[in-house]
């Protein structure tokens, strides 16, 4: 399926706005942003000093109902480190923005939600 930058863009949005509402992942978060807030550069840093553990959470998403389970979410995120979430929440954040200003080109994107999140969760640093 080809859509275009801005509608990948959308569609990751609103995939990770659903894990980012469990009350847990805004629970666990919290206090690391607050503490991060005047030091903008360091949840982006996170992303790339936890890629790996970030990759790892994803691929535990795939043993979900993605991206309905919030009771899966919940027990997930609460053993999960906080700095772990931050960077998933700013590469995420950062993959929306980079989509939104490559505009209308064309992605070729699966249908499949779990697989196209996957995907596309890193896609500004590659």
């Amino acid at each position: 399926m080809n859509i275009t930058a801005v509608e990948v863009s959308k569609r990751l949005d609103h995939l990770a706005h659903q894990l980012f509402m469990v009350p847990k992942f805004s629970e666990r978060c919290t206090l690391l942003e607050v503490t991060l807030k005047d030091r903008l550069p360091v949840p982006l840093n996170l992303a790339f000093t936890f890629a790996d553990p970030i990759m790892n959470l994803v691929n535990i998403l795939m043993y979900s109902s993605f991206p309905d389970d919030e009771s899966f979410y919940e027990k997930l995120f609460s053993f999960s480190d906080p700095r772990v979430l931050v960077g998933f929440k700013a590469a995420v954040a950062h993959s929306v923005a980079y989509l939104q200003n490559e505009g209308q080109q064309l992605y070729s994107v699966p249908e499949d939600d779990y697989t196209f999140f996957r995907d596309y969760v890193f896609i500004a640093f590659t």
